[in-house]
């Protein structure tokens, strides 16, 4: 009788766990699926590299999540063949750029930080502000930012704008 016992709080024993562990998984997968909803909802910056009929270089960007629609950065005393515009999404791949290069991107929560260099400018996308050669500027759809050559923050290689990013 005692075997029968034994038998019998064993498999009590081992319900328990199977179902602590059906529990535990379950909430896993419901915690790891809501981070990753909530980490990717807003969408990835959208930035479209391209130029004027002149040869000016331009750069617009959009995140429709946070109601930025073509703001445009006019890189002003630059040229580039004009061409096709491109248009780069960063998300969770390492994107090639046409010109300039990219310094940091971060997407743990998109759309991210990204940070890029172009003509010996700086600029970082943030979902608060445009920050262009360290100074902050409100984001306004429709907005024309011109960056002139006296505002880089360094002097750069001229081939380095041509290359694409690694």
């Amino acid at each position: 009788m005692s075997d029968s016992l034994h038998s019998e709080e064993s498999e009590g024993i081992i319900k328990q766990f199977a179902l602590l562990l059906l529990f535990v998984l379950v909430g896993y997968a419901l915690i790891f699926g809501c981070n990753r909803y909530l980490s990717v909802r807003k969408g990835p910056w959208e930035l479209t590299f391209s130029s004027l009929n002149d040869g000016t270089p331009i750069l617009i960007v959009d995140q429709p999540a946070l109601g930025i629609v073509d703001a445009t950065i006019r890189f002003e005393g630059e040229s580039v063949v004009p061409g096709k515009p491109v248009l780069v999404l960063f998300d969770e791949r390492k994107p090639t750029i046409p010109f300039g290069k990219v310094l940091y991107a971060n997407y743990n929560r998109m759309p991210g930080i990204v940070t890029l260099e172009l003509f010996g400018h700086e600029i970082e996308l943030l979902h608060r502000a445009l920050i262009m050669n360290f100074r902050e500027y409100k984001w306004e759809s429709g907005a024309i930012y011109p960056l002139k050559p006296e505002h880089k923050w360094r002097l750069a290689d001229p081939d380095e704008n041509l290359r694409p990013s690694p």
